[in-house]
């Protein structure tokens, strides 16, 4: 036997979450993008797994530090065609998003450095997810 409650409420409107025009864009290999935040990401052994994006034309730098371990820092072309701008995550809630993807690339839209990021998989409109990024 099963037995289960209803709730009463209405579902959030998420599609009001997902940011409907972003200024930046960025497309990576999604391969690349997730073995060098599992790299970088090894020198924040905090709780947060904070790692900082810097992204100009064409290349993105990844870094990450603690006091106890060091710092890392890696660098890597994108396509990417805007003005500079520096991004803080999780990175494992970046890698839980590029674990589920399938495709070769993934696209980052942005707007700013606290705005929601939206990070799509290239060649495919069904599957979006909302990260946000965070204070570093």
């Amino acid at each position: 036997q099963f037995l289960t409650r209803l709730i009463e409420g209405s579902y959030p409107n998420y599609e009001n979450v997902i940011p409907q025009t972003n200024e930046r864009k960025m497309s990576i290999a999604r391969e690349v993008f997730a073995k060098v935040l599992r790299r970088v990401s090894v020198m924040s052994r905090e709780r947060a797994s904070a790692v900082r994006l810097d992204l100009e034309s064409d290349k993105i730098t990844f870094f990450s530090s603690s006091p106890d371990l060091g710092e890392a820092k890696e660098e890597v072309a994108v396509d990417y065609k805007g003005d500079a701008i520096t991004l803080g995550f999780n990175a494992r809630y970046v890698l839980d998003v590029l674990n589920a993807m399938t495709s070769e690339k993934v696209i980052l839209e942005m707007q700013d450095p606290l705005s929601p990021v939206l990070m799509k998989e290239e060649g495919r409109e069904d599957y979006k997810c909302v990260i946000m990024p965070m204070r570093i």
